[in-house]
């Protein structure tokens, strides 16, 4: 049976990798602005154009 002890427990022994999290959310985040950057400007091409 699964109780409150085996779950805080399970819980206790997890630990972050805060180097990788904080490296994965820098990479995340320029390919977010990038694109977004680059879908802005697509965008404003194509109303130009026509």
């Amino acid at each position: 049976f699964i109780t409150k002890e085996s779950i805080l427990h399970d819980q206790s022994d997890f630990e972050y990798d805060y180097e990788t999290l904080r490296t994965t959310g820098v990479i995340i985040g320029v390919i977010l602005f990038v694109s977004g950057i680059l879908i802005a400007l697509s965008e404003y091409a194509c109303t130009h154009s026509a």
